[in-house]
């Protein structure tokens, strides 16, 4: 019970624990702005507006500079570990998930394929983010962390 205490005091593992749920709930919010319609399945999915990666890696680094300063090895980590996260969201993630889109595409309309490949299950087109979802997650992750840091105080 002891070991429960702890990690639930942990702030590095709290706030971006809560700041990626917030953030998935944000994408159903920001779907029902763009489609206007309520779609509880972004709730589970990669991909979207804002992306949740980015927030949970800013959040991560913002905590730390919270807790161990700017100058920290810790932070130093932890910022590379973001940078990183971004980078792949919307550069190798994204590009995979135009690769599925045209492969769809391509099966869709080759009955051969599509009967020996998937058996019409398509792939998954949404894996990515544009930079400015990875940018929105971002910001999200930061401003989210601050004022739930201030709240635990």
């Amino acid at each position: 019970m002891e070991t429960l205490g702890l990690i639930l005091n942990n702030k590095a593992l709290v706030i971006p624990a809560i700041v990626v749920v917030l953030t998935q709930i944000l994408k159903v919010v920001s779907n029902l702005v763009k489609e206007q319609k309520i779609d509880f399945s972004k709730l589970l999915t990669d991909g979207g507006m804002p992306s949740s990666h980015s927030a949970t890696v800013c959040s991560l680094a913002t905590i730390v500079a919270l807790e161990s300063s700017v100058a920290s090895t810790q932070f130093a980590i932890a910022l590379i570990l973001a940078v990183i996260v971004m980078h792949d969201a919307s550069g190798v993630r994204y590009e995979a998930g135009k690769h599925a889109e045209i492969l769809n595409l391509v099966i869709e309309k080759d009955e051969n394929l599509k009967e020996n490949l998937n058996k019409n299950k398509k792939l998954t087109e949404l894996l990515g983010h544009t930079k400015l979802e990875v940018i929105a997650g971002a910001i999200t992750g930061i401003i989210l962390s601050v004022i739930i840091y201030m709240l635990m105080r």
